[in-house]
């Protein structure tokens, strides 16, 4: 869950997994309730300070308070519980030239395209792509498909309309994937290594994520969508 602490919008897990690691001296057994409270503005400063402090209760009755603090500009692992966080989409076109030895021995050969294949491909380009969320737990939609020359991938990207949507959230990024409808092809990946092949390859194009909280009437759009 993601929560407003102090003018900072914290992930509470990963804070509360950097308060245990810095009070795990005091923390001798495991705690049976964990809280947020206000951190202490008088600990703050030019340079950052407190920006929660998290609350341990012990089996014992001890009650540890553990606070977590930011620097002006994030800057190492525990800052990044500091930044807000946002939805991103992951997924692109592989282009890296594989090669044997040092460069250019052994490199692969550039691919040269069927100009009759690029000019009955079929790219596909969506200004914008709404997906209606109605469920948490894992979801796979398939955006549409697209007809790639050779089976050669240029061009593969999207982009999230709201990087910092308050009315759902995902776990970790979403998937912008490429499946082949021929169920013989191999997967997707490096353009050199998987290999063209005659004429047009079909192939679909899909968003993969995780839903992890949701409010009703809540929308993921997707835009600037390019294949091809």
């Amino acid at each position: 869950m993601k929560v407003y602490v102090s003018a900072a919008f914290l992930d509470t897990s990963e804070v509360v997994e950097i308060a245990k690691a810095a009070a795990s001296d005091r923390l001798v057994e495991e705690p049976i309730s964990i809280a947020l409270s206000p951190p202490d503005q008088g600990e703050a400063s030019l340079g950052g300070g407190e920006v929660v402090r998290i609350v341990f209760a012990l089996p014992d009755g001890e009650i540890v308070v553990q606070p977590v603090s930011c620097i002006g500009i994030p800057n190492g692992p525990n800052d990044a519980a500091c930044q807000e966080p946002f939805v991103e989409i992951r997924g692109g076109a592989n282009h890296d030239v594989p090669c044997e030895g040092e460069p250019p021995d052994g490199c692969a050969t550039p691919i040269v395209l069927d100009p009759e294949a690029v000019a009955a491909a079929r790219p596909l380009r969506l200004a914008a792509f709404d997906i209606p969320l109605e469920r948490l737990g894992h979801h796979e939609v398939e955006v549409g498909r697209v007809g790639l020359p050779n089976g050669y991938v240029t061009e593969l990207q999207a982009a999230v309309g709201d990087a910092h949507p308050t009315d759902f959230w995902v776990g970790d990024a979403i998937r912008l994937e490429l499946r082949p409808t021929d169920p013989d092809r191999p997967p997707f990946g490096n353009v050199y290594e998987r290999g063209t092949i005659e004429g047009v390859e079909e192939a679909g194009v899909w968003l993969v994520f995780d839903v992890t909280e949701l409010s009703p009437g809540a929308i993921l759009r997707v835009v600037d969508i390019a294949v091809r």
